[in-house]
């Protein structure tokens, strides 16, 4: 069964007497132990969705349930156990070690006095080990890299022991690798702790391959939800944003800009990585490949090309050649 749910669902903000719609009729669900990514442009409405559904921002219309229950009426410190959120912003934590940031967490299940005893201290401690940051838990958070703070925040969430954790945009301010680290740890998370957890991210590539589903918000702000894989393969991703300059690869999985073309060529070349390679030069440079073409570029290597019989030690030779000719 679904732990989240919601029902005809519409977000948006009052002003006012008045309510400014962003998106409306919204049916979608979350399932523990699955890791679920929102894809959408900015100013779609997907924070406003987060919002929405963690019960910070009232709905304009439709419900939202956690656990078979109307949001609205769940008291405030009982959704504290029901469901964690780490935001964009950056901490400004600097202050704390990583074991009092992630201690706070527990603040849900101390009370007033946030008094910890040994069951929420092994909590905490289970929480960084999880995210692979146990060897930092006396460090400050100032001495932090940018994805190990991520990794701290997310610890905290973890050490509030709730069933649904919403992440909005947590990779935002990481460099690739830490963003693909954080995308993987995520997906270990849900899957072994039994959780459901949405996140809403830019980052579609690794997001394909990690995510068990999506829900995707399109440029008419319909939204689209169901397993990662049937909603590649039936086109989904390729009404997200309104360029049309900008397209889904099927064979990339991920989102390549048109380059207009002025000329063409002919390509010989019979390695595939070494081809995929050739062509992104060749499109860069707003050359097309096309079999009907006259001039002729045979690759055997990156350091033997020839281009209409010429040789070019390097791709970028190549390339001063074909713009010659």
């Amino acid at each position: 069964m679904p732990v989240l749910t919601t029902h005809n669902l519409t977000i948006g903000y009052r002003h006012g007497g008045n309510a400014e719609a962003l998106m409306s009729g919204i049916d979608v669900s979350l399932r523990r132990g699955r890791l679920t990514a929102l894809l959408g442009s900015n100013g779609i409405g997907k924070s406003t969705l987060l919002r929405t559904i963690s019960g910070i921002q009232p709905a304009l219309e439709g419900e939202v349930r956690i656990d078979g229950r109307s949001i609205d009426t769940v008291r405030r410190s009982e959704m504290s156990k029901l469901l964690s959120i780490v935001f964009t912003d950056r901490t400004m934590a600097g202050g704390l070690t990583v074991r009092e940031l992630v201690s706070l967490g527990r603040q849900p299940h101390t009370g007033f006095l946030g008094r910890l005893d040994a069951h929420d201290k092994e909590v905490v401690e289970h929480a960084v080990a999880d995210v692979g940051v146990l060897h930092k838990i006396d460090s400050y958070v100032a001495e932090l890299s940018d994805g190990e703070r991520q990794k701290v925040m997310i610890a905290k969430a973890l050490a509030q022991e709730t069933p649904i954790i919403v992440l909005d945009e947590p990779t935002a301010f990481l460099d690739v690798a830490s963003r693909i680290e954080t995308l993987r740890l995520l997906s270990t998370l849900a899957r072994n702790s039994g959780k459901a957890i949405l996140l809403s991210t830019h980052d579609v590539a690794p997001t394909l391959l990690l995510a068990d589903e999506l829900w995707i918000i399109g440029k008419e702000r319909k939204m689209q939800c169901g397993c990662t894989e049937d909603l590649v393969l039936a086109g989904a991703l390729q009404d997200m944003f309104a360029s049309e300059r900008v397209h889904f690869s099927m064979d990339k999985g991920d989102y390549e800009v048109e380059v207009p073309s002025v000329s063409t060529v002919r390509l010989d070349c019979a390695d595939p990585l070494l081809r995929r390679w050739i062509v992104n030069a060749l499109r860069r440079n707003a050359i097309a490949v096309d079999v009907a073409a006259g001039l002729c570029v045979e690759a055997n290597s990156a350091h033997s090309i020839k281009v209409g019989g010429e040789e070019a030690p390097s791709v970028e030779k190549m390339i001063e050649l074909i713009l010659d000719k």
